[in-house]
Order: C-alpha cells, then structure tokens, then sequence
C-alpha cells in the first residue's frame, strides 16, 4: 500500500487510520453475515410459499 510509505513519519496517523480500517472491515463483515441470513430467510419463506400458500 502507498499510503505506509507515505506516512511513514507520522506514525500515530497511520496507526489511526489502521484502526478505522480494521473496524470498517469487522462491520463489512458483519454487514455480509447480516446479508447471508437474511438471504437464506427469503429461500427459506419461498421454499416455504411454494410448497404451501397458507405460510
């Protein structure tokens, strides 16, 4: 990554945005977790309406 060199000399900045970084990924996972159940509920619903219409 260019911006490690970059702010090689101002390492409390880099730190930081090293951080954010890693919390931003921590909630795309999440997110995609979130993603992946409720993608799996709507099968579930549809496997559920095709068999019967009264669910």
């Amino acid at each position: 990554m260019r911006t490690k060199q970059h702010l090689n000399s101002n390492s409390d900045y880099y730190l930081e945005i090293d951080h954010a970084m890693l919390e931003f990924w921590s909630n795309v996972r999440v997110l995609c977790r979130m993603l992946e159940f409720w993608s799996n509920v709507r099968v579930l619903c549809q496997m559920c309406l095709w068999k019967d219409h009264s669910c």
